[in-house]
């Protein structure tokens, strides 16, 4: 799949705009507005949903917890996310409603495997982290009622596209630390204080140019600025 002009396009097929949803036609039946099914002429869907997040394409596979640990245990969940992965730029396994304990466990299963509840699913959750570091994203606890799906995915477009980064989130923060880092050095000198000086002086080198009077015009103690003075010798 590529987008092409603001169109989602699969194997020289133009599906449509790239605001829309698209749904295996199968899934979602009573939802309409602003989605698309794929039924013929459009391609069938390799998972349960498509849309697009800022330039990325994102594949949504969606289970019931009980049908999500069945096909997991069967496998055929791994093989649908290995071609997910190799199809889209973000591929998603949404688990819709709270995902099972041991005593929801469908007694089936465990006769069929001859296994505990307890160990078919902490098995789950081993294979749930190789996923992880493959880079599946997953959403728990999503939506019973297929009305509210579409709202539910749309909260975490922006998210997906990749602008919502976390390490950005933290960077303006982690450099301010580095930062002051050498200012923290000095007796009184704690966290905030370095960075209020290195703030004030526009530089860690800035601040320790600067006279005793300057660093008690920026708020520094009768301590920090002693300190500074055997600090530099």
């Amino acid at each position: 799949m590529e987008i092409i002009n603001n169109q989602l396009v699969h194997d020289g097929i133009v599906m449509g705009s790239t605001s829309a949803l698209y749904l295996h036609h199968q899934e979602l039946r009573g939802v309409n507005g602003g989605t698309v099914r794929c039924v013929r002429p459009l391609p069938t869907l390799p998972c349960d949903m498509v849309f697009v997040a800022g330039d990325k394409i994102v594949g949504v596979e969606s289970k019931m917890p009980s049908d999500l640990l069945t096909s997991q245990v069967t496998r055929r969940l791994h093989r649908q996310v290995a071609l997910m992965l190799r199809m889209f730029d973000v591929t998603v396994v949404m688990c819709r409603g709270n995902m099972v304990w041991e005593e929801d466990v469908p007694k089936q299963l465990v006769k069929r495997l001859r296994k505990d509840a307890s160990t078919i699913i902490a098995e789950f959750y081993q294979d749930v982290v190789r996923w992880e570091m493959l880079g599946v994203v997953w959403l728990w606890d999503g939506p019973w009622g297929d009305l509210s799906v579409p709202k539910y995915l749309a909260s975490y477009r922006k998210m997906l596209s990749g602008s919502n980064n976390v390490l950005k989130g933290i960077a303006g923060t982690d450099r301010k630390v580095l930062k002051g880092a050498l200012l923290r050095a000095i007796p009184g000198v704690g966290a905030v204080s370095a960075d209020k000086l290195v703030e004030a002086f526009g530089s860690v080198g800035g601040a320790l140019v600067a006279s005793d009077e300057e660093w008690k015009q920026a708020g520094a103690t009768k301590r920090m600025v002693e300190g500074r003075g055997k600090a530099l010798g």
